[in-house]
């Protein structure tokens, strides 16, 4: 009912307390090839001077407090989760098992299968071995994925290690920055930390935006400012022909700096308000002016 070749999957982030140091391990998921109906966890956290196979008596796999016969006690130590425990033909044997650590909050990080680049959020707390944590989030804020159930599909899975992540999502399958992020949860075996290629090119790609918005705002200060002038430097006669065209000039300025103003907030506000009532008062000479005869 175990399959015994196929390595463990687990997926840790360390616990360290206010000192920095270690004090424990959060399994955020883990998978294994198990089919039987009922399959229960234990777990241990050893001392640095505390030995493995002190622990590792066949009674520790009496049944818990529930009834149920314990399948499996996850131990670790340190930094390390260092033995899967497991019970067969009357001993104790070690799963093979491969340990995966989580990035850590603030990461960049790649998402297998979409092609979108995002930011570790947040890492909720699963199975803590080693000190308990108070408080804990144990669930994600964020929406699931669209994808999760195709990414988790024949795989099965423990309510003990719910293994999702929230993600920012700050570039889209497309290649394209989002701006503001999106949020989404995703299943923690599909989150790995970016290369550096990524992260370089992420980078520039946030230096390129920073640019154009600068350019942009500029653009946006300027067509204010030829506005202001407009509406502050009046000609002395406005003939018809003269009207006319300044209407329609005035129009236009008026709709564009409303626009980037809208956009980029270049403004400040007051000046900005005070500048356009300035504008309807002047659009009411002009077309007054135009429709004279």
């Amino acid at each position: 009912l175990i399959d015994q070749t196929t390595p463990m999957q687990l997926y840790t982030q360390q616990m360290t307390n206010s000192s920095g140091e270690v004090v424990g391990i959060n399994v955020v998921h883990m998978t294994l090839f198990d089919i039987n109906d009922e399959v229960s966890f234990d777990r241990l956290y050893l001392k640095p001077d505390e030995d493995l196979d002190d622990h590792s008596d066949g009674k520790i796999f009496a049944r818990n407090a529930n009834g149920q016969r314990l399948k499996y006690r996850i131990v670790a130590q340190q930094d390390q989760v260092v033995a899967i425990l497991y019970p067969f033909q009357g001993r104790v044997r070690r799963a093979n098992l491969v340990q995966q650590p989580v990035p850590a909050t603030g990461t960049i990080v790649s998402l297998f299968g979409s092609g979108k680049i995002g930011k570790m959020a947040m890492v909720p707390v699963g199975m803590v071995i080693g000190e308990a944590v108070e408080n804990p989030v144990t669930a994600c804020k964020f929406k699931a994925t669209d994808m999760t159930e195709m990414l988790r599909a024949g795989i099965r899975h423990f309510p003990e290690f719910p293994g999702m992540v929230d993600i920012e999502i700050l570039v889209d399958e497309e290649g394209s920055l989002l701006e503001p992020p999106l949020q989404e949860s995703w299943p923690v075996e599909c989150v790995m930390e970016a290369s550096m290629e990524i992260q370089v090119q992420l980078e520039e790609a946030y230096k390129r935006k920073e640019i154009q918005k600068a350019n942009f705002e500029a653009q946006g200060r300027q067509m204010f400012n030829d506005l202001r002038v407009m509406v502050t430097n009046r000609p002395k006669k406005i003939t018809k022909d003269i009207a006319a065209e300044s209407l329609e000039r005035l129009l236009k300025l008026k709709a564009d700096v409303e626009k980037m103003q809208a956009e980029t907030n270049c403004v400040e506000e007051k000046e900005y308000l005070r500048t356009m009532n300035a504008v309807r008062s002047y659009r009411i000479v002009l077309a007054r002016a135009a429709k004279k005869r």
